[in-house]
């Protein structure tokens, strides 16, 4: 919603309020410009959508199959076995380079 929109809301004091805590609130998303890491092009189930390890072990916590602790150091050794230590090498190094650090 526009500043000028706003001026003219009779809630305009509230609109501003929550606008204020909304950016102070905030968190930077130092990921919002990586590319697709090569590791998850060839490991899709590394990832965190349908089908990928981490859903699979939400799936099993929430049903009452699997204890939260248990199947988190289940999924967390898989999840390395797959690739992971790759993935998380590959975006430091995006991250380093795309930081200038």
């Amino acid at each position: 919603m526009s500043d000028q929109l706003i001026s003219i809301n009779r809630y305009k004091d509230l609109i501003a309020k929550g606008k204020k805590l909304a950016n102070d609130d905030a968190m930077a998303n130092d990921a919002l410009h990586m590319p697709v890491l090569n590791t998850m092009k060839t490991h899709p189930e590394l990832g965190a959508g349908g089908g990928s390890l981490f859903m699979d072990m939400v799936a099993k916590v929430v049903t009452g199959k699997e204890e939260a602790g248990r199947a988190f150091d289940t999924f967390v050794a898989e999840w390395k076995r797959r690739g992971g230590d790759e993935a998380i090498k590959e975006a430091t190094a995006w991250y380093e380079s795309f930081n200038g650090k």
